[in-house]
């Protein structure tokens, strides 16, 4: 690594003034602390958790420094089913919906939540590392014997499978990959297996049946590469979760940072591409009676309060880690990664809203509905920008449609996280109103939670909680996550000793 060449690049991120200087330094001092293979992707969560630096600022350094030269970014699309990467690309535009995993023999749709990591290297002018990004296997899949060595070199591993079954010993480098068939009764004795690593990155050997017990795996690398041999059940799961795995930058995570927009916001998908999100939460807004409120107030003075209303949506929606889509008239789209990243946004919106009117006669007065909703959705490209389709988007909008002025109405699937609940209690939680209803142009029935604030009430004329006929107030739904695996580091040093 050249350091002077990094110093030189660090010195040009610090006349950017939104970078933490503190952050620069930790982020500067780990990469000259850590090992090549630590920065040949670098995953900024794993330099968060090392450096103690925030890994939001983390994240907006790296991109900050693709801009300026320091850094070069990757798009790595991961196989559902063994996590391996089996595509890397050098920008969003060269994704593509579809790729496929020769080892598991699948094709699969490529998510952008799930499926996409986001990773940065070093630039050549700084150091050249002459290696095939890769990953290992993570820790849920159990792997056995992991070994790896550089090129020309003979190296081996013990371990012990008990279970007998089918297991698949494989390369997570060169993606070579063979067949154990493990069957009979057990032994005691170490059995003995040698695989060569060919140049052609396939093993020469890629079969093998073994009794339950101990075995030896010797490999003899004779590629140009890092090789190694790892051992995992042949019968894998349908989609490893993402809570499963390693922390790590997803692809919607970085399209939600607001330097990856403003320096990469030009990037665009091709317009006949698209990529899945399996889960993603949509903000609806829209000015109650803006057509009266232009009637009333004339163009200049409504335009006036609409533009100011856009400012304080785009302000918060920016606060709260989300990016607007797209407006419609005076209607906005915007997109969160979390559920209760996109609650607090509306709250907060609602407030400032208030604090807007106050001193207002009534036909001057501003009211917003809101609408949330969580679920799957197509990214695509319209006009150069992303976009969102998909019944997610279609149920956000109508969701947003039954609204009252000033109230904000979210769905089951928007209310399902322990934080979602946390935050209702904080603000006032037995406000909320749950029911079933049915929306425009869908059969099944929708059940939603209604918030609204003192001025909606009043609108509505509904009794408050409390009192007879009123909703029952809205209890916290129980909620767990499942924990997440080890670090990068962790799992280096297990696997490559």
């Amino acid at each position: 690594m050249d350091t002077n060449a990094l110093d030189q690049g660090f010195s040009r991120l610090a006349e950017d003034l939104s970078a933490s200087g503190q952050a620069e330094r930790k982020f500067r001092d780990w990469l000259v602390s850590s090992t090549e293979i630590e920065r040949l992707r670098i995953n900024p969560y794993h330099v968060a958790a090392e450096s103690g630096a925030p890994v939001s600022d983390i994240v907006g350094l790296a991109l900050r420094g693709v801009a300026a030269g320091l850094f070069d970014l990757h798009w790595l699309v991961h196989c559902p089913h063994c996590n391996m990467i089996m595509q890397e690309c050098r920008n969003f535009f060269e994704l593509s919906h579809s790729s496929d995993c020769k080892m598991c023999d699948v094709d699969f749709d490529v998510d952008a939540l799930t499926r996409i990591e986001v990773t940065f290297s070093l630039n050549r002018s700084i150091e050249d590392v002459d290696a095939t990004a890769f990953c290992l296997p993570p820790p849920v899949l159990c792997s056995k014997v992991n070994i790896a060595g550089p090129p020309g070199e003979t190296f081996s591993g013990t371990d012990i499978i008990e279970e007998p079954g089918v297991y698949r010993f494989f390369c997570p480098v060169t993606l070579a990959k063979g067949i154990l068939t493990v069957s009979g009764e057990r032994t005691d004795q170490v059995q003995e297996f040698n695989v060569r690593q060919l140049p052609s990155f396939n093993d020469a050997e890629t079969s093998f049946v073994a009794r339950p017990g101990p075995f030896r795996f010797t490999l003899v690398n004779d590629c140009e590469k890092v090789s190694g041999i790892f051992i995992i059940p042949e019968a894998l799961p349908d989609e490893l979760p993402l809570e499963s795995l390693p922390l790590r930058l997803t692809g919607l995570e970085t399209i939600h940072y607001e330097e990856y927009r403003k320096l990469f916001g030009d990037q665009a998908l091709a317009e006949s591409e698209h990529l899945q999100i399996s889960s993603v939460t949509l903000l609806f807004t829209d000015i109650a009676g803006s057509t009266a409120m232009y009637e009333n107030l004339g163009n200049a003075a409504a335009y006036s309060t609409v533009r100011n209303h856009f400012e304080i949506l785009f302000r918060c929606v920016e606060a709260h880690q989300g990016f607007v889509i797209k407006t419609i008239g005076d209607s906005v789209m915007a997109s969160f990664r979390a559920n209760d990243d996109a609650l607090v946004c509306a709250l907060d919106a609602q407030r400032e809203f208030d604090t807007l009117n106050e001193g207002r006669d009534e036909s001057s007065r501003i009211s917003v509905k809101f609408g949330l909703h969580r679920g799957p959705a197509i990214l695509v490209n319209l006009n150069g920008r992303i976009d969102y389709f998909g019944s997610t988007v279609n149920r956000a909008a109508r969701i947003q449609d039954t609204a009252a002025p000033n109230e904000v109405v979210f769905s089951a699937e928007a209310r399902a996280d322990s934080e979602v609940a946390d935050t209702l209690l904080r603000n006032g939680g037995a406000d909320v109103r749950e029911e079933i209803i049915t929306l425009k142009g869908i059969e099944t029935g929708q059940t939603v939670f209604r918030f609204a604030n003192d001025r909606a009430w009043k609108i509505q004329n509904s009794p408050p909680p409390g009192c007879p006929g009123a909703a029952a107030p809205l209890r916290p739904a129980a909620h767990g996550r499942a924990g997440l695996g080890a670090t990068w580091r962790q799992l280096w040093r297990a696997g490559f000793r």
